[in-house]
């Protein structure tokens, strides 16, 4: 094994890490970190493709995170739209139910392919489409 021996005072998380909450309060964070050794950045807003940290610092989101921040950060078309269909319902279980969001973006999607496809399921992951690509392996 040779003579190896790890600095467990750099790969300890510190015991106590502060936040700062909606209301701006100072308290001990509950969140688990991804990187155990730092804190990250506090994002406190967003505007287009960049995002502010609690100190004032402007940063490009080019961290190709969650779906959705493709769409950029703040954007009023954004805000409304999802505003008015969360009026109309927040969610429905696509096995079950169908709704006229779901109807419409399934219509753009399959128009925008030239022909190529000619239905379009949604899903929030890559799970289930995994499944699906399995399943049609196995059949086919």
């Amino acid at each position: 094994m040779g003579d190896f021996k790890p600095d467990l005072e750099a790969s300890v998380a510190p015991a106590v890490v502060e936040a700062k909450g909606l209301n701006g309060d100072s308290h001990e964070s509950g969140v688990l970190y991804r990187q155990l050794r730092q804190k990250p950045l506090n994002i406190v807003s967003g505007k287009g493709s960049y995002v502010y940290t609690d100190t004032g610092l402007e940063i490009l989101d080019a961290t190709c995170g969650a779906a959705v921040s493709c769409l950029g950060h703040n954007d009023k078309r954004v805000h409304d739209a999802i505003m008015e269909q969360l009026q109309k319902v927040s969610y429905t279980y696509s096995v079950f139910f169908t709704n006229s969001a779901m109807e419409d973006l399934c219509k753009l999607l399959v128009d925008s392919t030239g022909g190529q496809m000619s239905r379009a399921f949604i899903v929030a992951s890559g799970k289930p489409l995994r499944t699906i690509d399995l399943a049609i392996h196995v059949v086919v």
